[in-house]
């Protein structure tokens, strides 16, 4: 299929940001569109939205796993492939998709502790590492160490440490209790630079 001048300009747009938060979504609501490209566009926002992690029934999965394996060729943005891979996982089930969403999400949140994003942001990014990785039952001792090597570096702002602490306390069962023995330190010094 033959890729229009307004596809290849929302990819090259996509390819470019750094966040995806930084996406215009008006932008896909163009009205000089034809069908086809409302169609790709429409496809498109379904991977960049979280309703297609949410939802169980997909209509048109066939498709929209076709387009999101197109896609992932298609991009070397990291956001992009976190997406990707991480809707192909939740429409197919493979593994392969899951694990490489995970390595993704972990570049983001590290791009996104090392340059101070908002908080939220990390908390999401960081939810979605953990609750992958015990989907497919990966190995959490990497991910484990990544995240106590945040928590204790002293460049990591107190905000950033709050956000990966709220993210550990709602996935606690990752946790053995003597790997978190600092965290309550952590807590009084944080609160005491308050």
């Amino acid at each position: 299929m033959e890729i229009s001048g307004h596809i290849k300009n929302l990819y090259s747009e996509l390819d470019d940001k750094s966040d995806l938060d930084e996406l215009d979504i008006k932008k896909l609501h163009d009205a000089s569109l034809t069908e086809q490209e409302r169609g790709i566009m429409q496809k498109e926002l379904l991977f960049l939205s979280d309703y297609v992690l949410r939802c169980k029934n997909i209509n048109h999965k066939d498709e929209l796993i076709r387009y999101g394996k197109e896609r992932l060729g298609q991009t070397s943005n990291i956001f992009l492939l976190a997406r990707y891979n991480h809707v192909l996982h939740n429409l197919t089930k493979d593994a392969r998709y899951c694990e490489t969403a995970i390595d993704n999400y972990i570049l983001i949140f590290k791009h996104y502790v090392e340059n101070k994003k908002d908080g939220y942001c990390i908390y999401e990014v960081l939810d979605w590492i953990i609750k992958l990785s015990k989907k497919i039952r990966l190995e959490m001792q990497s991910i484990q160490d990544l995240i106590l090597h945040y928590l204790r570096a002293t460049a990591v702002e107190d905000r950033t440490k709050i956000w990966i602490l709220k993210a550990l306390e709602e996935n606690n069962d990752i946790w053995k209790p003597r790997n978190l023995d600092f965290v309550p330190q952590l807590c009084l010094d944080i609160w005491s630079r308050t």
